[in-house]
């Protein structure tokens, strides 16, 4: 008794250390956060100063409502990402025909779909797709 009333005597509690359990998770913790920063680090560095390199590929031609539609995807096969990609569509012959479309960002290894309008059909082997230019982003 401790002579505060009746109230048995309480054994203080043994300060008990941090359990193995939880050193370990700890650890695994601490490795994962390790590798992501370090990844993070690393892609940074390591990121190569290539050059965009597109490449655009006729899909489909259809006839709609005030010409035809041309569609085209471009696709990025170089190592940097391009800006303001300029797609150029010809129709050869004496009544050759001219079209063009924007693509506002293409990243490496990314690709993006568009169109082309034309008055008339493109004739089989008239038609010719080009990447006339980009800007860096």
């Amino acid at each position: 008794m401790t002579g505060r009333g009746d109230q048995p005597e309480r054994p203080e509690p043994e300060a008990a250390g941090t359990p193995a359990l939880e050193w370990v998770v700890a650890a695994v913790g601490a490795t994962i956060l390790t590798g992501v920063v370090g990844f993070l680090v690393w892609a940074g560095f390591a990121e190569k100063d290539g050059t965009p390199d597109v490449v655009v590929v006729v899909e489909t031609v259809e006839p709609v409502s005030g010409g035809h539609r041309v569609s085209f995807v471009a696709l990025n096969q170089g190592e940097a990402t391009a800006a303001a990609v300029r797609v150029r569509g010809e129709i050869a012959g004496p009544d050759g025909e001219t079209s063009w479309a924007q693509i506002e960002h293409l990243p490496h290894g990314g690709e993006r779909r568009g169109a082309l309008i034309f008055s008339r059909a493109p004739e089989p082997g008239t038609l010719r797709l080009r990447v006339e230019g980009w800007v860096d982003p």
